[in-house]
């Protein structure tokens, strides 16, 4: 593959997730690129992205962010030149700037990566990804129905235990809205775990019911309408060893996922496309139990290392723990090569 990012200026757009962004950075660096320019990409509740986030009262406030920070963001760029734009996620900027963009750098190659579902992070702004020279999506639907490329997120290697502590762990969250089958697929688990002797290490953080608020009707709302299922489901598997109400450090989280040989994957509702924590345990060796159907379409799809259970009739069987784990290849996903294929040249003919 041909290294496009050599000696190239590169603006990378990237929310502050994880350090993800940082990662990228330096990896751009590390395959040439002459410069790079990190911006978080802010999200803006006033952006009206995603109804579920909006906030009246912010926007009371400052209905026009988007433009201010656009407008910011240019005097910040003026006198920097680029080759190249990544823009990964988050588009909280208008139209006008990827004009400013191009009439400032004429022939720059732009390209739009999406590693969340287009309902979630574009929302109204759907449109935009015609700005862009390119445009991928972590999940197969969106990219099919929107016209873009599939393609998964990255993985970043990392150092694995020799030896596992844990037979199977999962760290995650369940709200009302599109987790909250995590509960009883997790207690389905946690008491399979205790049936056949499996070291486990299964942390669901979840949240308690509001108690005070400033509006009446939002709390009758949120407890007692839209949610009343849920908090069933909390206060019946209150007590229970895996449910938590406070949130567990990434160090931990890491170190533990770490030392696991095999990670319990659940996906979101409204979400098919594959979490980077999926593919580094896959690449690492680590077996996965998923509930991510849309596995079997991918090509490095082996039974023996991904075992894909119904979310409403969770399965497991203990065989698949006696057989041996093994590398799945996924080298063209590593960051270096998951990057030389995003700004492939290939992508701007």
């Amino acid at each position: 593959m041909n290294n496009n990012i050599k000696d190239k200026r590169i603006l990378l757009l990237c929310e502050n997730f994880y350090d993800y962004d940082i990662k990228i950075k330096e990896e751009l660096l590390k395959l040439g690129a002459k410069d790079v320019y990190l911006k978080n990409a802010e999200y803006f509740f006033t952006s009206l992205r995603n109804l579920k986030d909006f906030s009246l009262r912010l926007f009371l406030k400052n209905p026009f962010k988007r433009q201010q920070w656009s407008k910011d963001f240019e005097k910040e760029i003026k006198n920097m030149h680029f080759d190249l734009f990544l823009c990964i996620e988050n588009t909280c900027f208008t139209k006008k700037f990827m004009q400013f963009l191009r009439k400032k750098n004429p022939g720059i190659k732009t390209v739009l990566f999406l590693w969340d579902t287009y309902k979630t992070q574009q929302g109204e702004y759907k449109h935009y990804r015609h700005l862009f020279d390119k445009t991928f999506s972590f999940d197969r639907d969106d990219a099919k129905k929107y016209g873009m490329e599939y393609f998964p997120d990255f993985y970043i290697p990392q150092k694995i235990s020799d030896n596992f502590k844990y037979d199977i762990s999962f760290v995650g969250t369940a709200n009302a809205s599109t987790t909250r089958h995590r509960i009883e697929i997790i207690n389905y688990v946690y008491t399979f775990c205790k049936d056949n002797n499996l070291s486990h290490f299964l942390y669901l953080r979840t949240f308690e019911p509001q108690k005070k608020s400033l509006n009446p009707f939002r709390y009758i709302i949120n407890n007692y309408i839209r949610t009343p299922e849920f908090w069933k489901l909390i206060d019946k598997f209150r007590n229970e060893e895996w449910l938590h109400f406070k949130s567990i450090s990434l160090d931990c989280c890491n170190a533990v996922q770490s030392r696991s040989r095999v990670l319990l994957d659940l996906s979101r509702k409204d979400r098919q496309g594959m979490t980077i924590n999926c593919i580094t345990a896959l690449a690492h060796g680590q077996k996965l139990i998923t509930t991510n159907q849309r596995l079997k379409e991918e090509s490095f799809y082996d039974p023996n290392m991904i075992y894909i259970i119904d979310e409403n009739n969770p399965q497991l069987n203990i065989s698949f723990w006696n057989r041996p784990n093994k590398k799945v290849d996924l080298s063209y996903l590593r960051l270096d090569n998951w990057l030389l294929h995003i700004f492939d040249e290939k992508n701007f003919i």
